[in-house]
């Protein structure tokens, strides 16, 4: 009998204890230790760092909205109407790659109110057992265990616009730190609809995957999708949009051609916005001469020495471009960047006309180019022949019902 009782009492304990931990019961890991809140800061603490260390080092311009002044190697200079080009001395430091569009996984940095929310609303809190706000869309949960953490977040931001946050850190089998971050955003107005379901998983040092989800509960099927990824290691950033018409926009760049393409596909019929040439973080030319659109970075082009403003007009600045110490004959008007670099741009810009090619390979003015227009037909021709390959890469060359169907288990939608 006391053999017996003992047993009894041993199987009780267990069955409190178990009771007890159901609250720390999760999807991802699991957890049989109650943590106060100051663990879950502390591993988060690593995290933060880890998804800031990313964005910057991966997926920003040097700068962000910054002026290059903010740069270490910043040279001071001081321009004035008459500007030769060695007085370009921070041309380097130049930084204007508009295919890098910043991180979703960063904004988690930038939106999410939960520490403040936790302060709060939840001096007591408990991990595995929400907290309340003041309405039913305010609410913080989490789960930690070593070094992962899973975290379901309600933030209210105004009258009619809610996000639901679920977040999940952790250490993958190859021992690299992973950021899984989902976003509801819930709409009550009725002309500002912003039901959207956005997914971020950034895997430190090899690259961002999002999906995006608009509309996803639109009865009249306007719902769009978005495939987003970001190679860190090549560089290469690929972004598939489609909508329920299965029309396409896709941009890409090519980190072995240094060349940004981005285009509108409809039934197979590509339309091409335009193109960019970098050398590496510097555009030097972005085009689309059938559409009439030229610029074109001046710093790489020889022949010219300096510049002469010719107005008052405050920005951008017109300047005309002289050869050799002399005016050309058919005026060259050029212009001054000084924010997110430091060179001198030519912008041609024409409706409903081709960009002439004389003006492309610049010997209008003396001077020579190579992005002609037969370039820009080489470009156009070697996209057309790649895409396919691209939406294949990211699971977009199936019907959109089909790719719908694939975004909903992605994100989480029922």
């Amino acid at each position: 009998m006391k053999k017996i009782g003992i047993l009894i009492c041993m199987i009780s304990v267990f069955m409190l204890t178990g009771c007890s931990n159901e609250n720390l019961v999760n999807d991802f890991f699991d957890n049989k230790k109650n943590d106060d809140i100051e663990v879950l800061w502390d591993v988060m603490d690593t995290y933060d760092a880890f998804i800031k260390d990313q964005y910057e080092t991966y997926a920003k311009t040097s700068y962000g909205n910054e002026s290059i002044e903010i740069s270490d190697s910043y040279l001071p200079v001081t321009f004035n109407n008459i500007i030769n080009k060695s007085d370009l001395l921070n041309y380097e430091l130049t930084d204007n790659r508009s295919y890098i569009e910043g991180s979703l996984s960063y904004t988690y940095l930038e939106m999410s109110n939960h520490k403040n929310f936790v302060n709060d609303h939840c001096q007591n809190i408990k991990e595995g057992i929400q907290c309340d706000g003041d309405n039913s869309d305010e609410y913080f949960t989490y789960y930690v265990n070593d070094n992962q953490v899973y975290i379901l977040y309600g933030q209210v931001i105004n009258a009619y616009l809610t996000y639901r946050y679920e977040m999940h850190f952790y250490i993958n089998e190859n021992g690299k730190k992973v950021f899984d971050f989902i976003v509801i955003s819930m709409s009550s107005d009725l002309y500002l609809p912003a039901n959207n379901v956005y997914r971020s998983i950034v895997v430190e040092d090899e690259g961002e995957t999002y999906y995006t989800c608009w509309n996803f509960d639109d009865e009249e099927g306007n719902v769009g999708l978005e495939y987003t990824y970001h190679d860190f290691q090549e560089g290469s950033w690929l972004s598939v949009n489609v909508n329920r018409f299965e029309m396409y926009q896709i941009n890409y760049f090519d980190p072995e051609k240094d060349i940004y393409y981005r285009s509108n596909i409809d039934s197979n019929v590509i339309t091409f916005l335009d193109l960019e040439v970098y050398d590496d973080h510097i555009l030097l030319a972005k085009m689309n001469p059938l559409k009439g659109y030229y610029k074109l970075n001046m710093m790489p082009i020889s022949g010219w020495d300096k510049i002469v403003e010719i107005d008052d007009q405050d920005y951008p600045k017109n300047y005309e471009l002289f050869v050799e110490g002399s005016s050309i004959n058919d005026s060259m008007i050029v212009h001054l960047e000084s924010r997110t670099g430091e060179y001198i741009y030519y912008e041609y810009r024409v409706i409903r006309e081709e960009v002439p090619n004389d003006i492309l390979d610049l010997s209008r003015f003396g001077l020579s180019s190579p992005y002609t227009l037969q370039f820009y037909l080489d470009e156009v021709a070697y996209f057309t022949a790649t895409y396919p390959s691209l939406l294949e890469d990211a699971n977009m060359n199936e019907s959109f019902d089909n790719i719908l169907l694939h975004f909903k288990e992605i994100l989480n939608i029922s």
